[in-house]
């Protein structure tokens, strides 16, 4: 990809006219300034949009708002942003961050010169509401950042980050175009749009990984992902621990691995036959724990299998899996 490329960038706006001005002008002060930001708001009230439409007037580039007609939530909301994009390369933007100045320019730069890549992501700094520092990076603080970076630039990504269960949030990532019908393929079961973006390109080890902080990531009460009281655990396991975490989660891991297994069975690209392997030995191993939870307890303790008891420590996190499934 020639380093011509149009830049969107999809930000999904819902009540945001405390933080969304500091963000639309780091996006305005990018190095390589986007061809077009584009902004669909899930607010039902204008306080959002006189906001856009006042700092809009300090950048002549293409912004496009539009408040949608019916509550679409956070991941319907940004699959209508990307939706409405039409650049080679597509950024998602969260409405209370700030960019440095060399986000686009960077990420933008990586893509184009990775052709097998379709999704690259970057580091954030995690920040107040009013910008101070919380001392916290992510992911590259987490002990096993650095060979999930490895992995990810080597062609390992999938089964490593299945296995460190660490997700990459969604503001550090940008995707090309050809990902946009992979984006847009989430089951509308699903939770996160994140966790099927990263899970997505890195079954098809389509990912790469830029291993420098890019970001603010602003964590105040009001945050979709993070909330400040949550702040003292790393994004990616909080992330994980919503996913996986009680029955209902383990059934939304068996979705997300179901699509993923779709996608690898019609999406136009080749699949590692590594990850097709890995992908099905873990949807196998949650039905399998899903079939025990359905037995009423103390029973379920005879119910188990061997293969099951092997797989709670060659797969799942040992006693900590078996004991929920035996206890919740």
């Amino acid at each position: 990809m020639k380093q011509t490329s149009r830049i969107s960038i999809a930000i999904a706006a819902w009540n945001g006219e405390k933080y969304i001005a500091d963000q639309l002008r780091s996006l305005f002060q990018q190095t390589r300034p986007p061809d077009e930001i584009i902004i669909t708001d899930d607010s039902r009230n204008d306080r959002t949009e006189l906001v856009v439409r006042q700092v809009m007037k300090e950048w002549n580039g293409r912004l496009q708002y539009s408040r949608n007609p019916a509550v679409l939530g956070i991941e319907g909301n940004f699959r209508n942003a990307v939706r409405r994009t039409t650049g080679d390369i597509v950024f998602l933007c969260d409405q209370d961050d700030v960019w440095l100045p060399e986000k686009v320019e960077v990420l933008a730069g990586e893509l184009e010169t990775h052709p097998e890549a379709l999704l690259v992501a970057c580091n954030s700094e995690m920040v107040d509401s009013n910008l101070n520092p919380i001392h916290a990076t992510i992911p590259a603080d987490l002990k096993n950042a650095e060979p999930l970076f490895q992995a990810i630039n080597s062609g390992n990504a999938f089964p490593c980050m299945i296995s460190l269960k660490l997700i990459i949030p969604g503001h550090a990532m940008a995707m090309k175009r050809a990902m946009v019908p992979l984006f847009l393929r989430m089951p509308e079961t699903l939770r996160y749009h994140d966790v099927w973006a990263g899970q997505t390109a890195a079954l098809f080890e389509s990912l790469r990984y830029v291993n420098r902080t890019l970001t603010l990531y602003r964590v105040h009460a009001n945050n979709a992902s993070a909330p400040a009281n949550r702040t003292n655990i790393p994004f990616g396991i909080s992330r994980l621990q919503e996913v996986m975490r009680t029955d209902q989660d383990i059934e939304q891991t068996i979705d997300l691995f179901k699509a993923l297994m779709s996608c690898s069975n019609d999406f136009p690209l080749s699949l590692p036959q590594k990850n097709r392997d890995f992908l099905e030995s873990n949807l196998h191993y949650f039905q399998e724990r899903q079939k025990l939870r359905a037995i009423k307890r103390p029973f379920r303790f005879f119910a188990l299998t061997k293969p099951l008891i092997q797989d709670y420590f060659r797969i799942g996190t040992g006693w900590r899996a078996f004991l929920r499934d035996q206890l919740l």
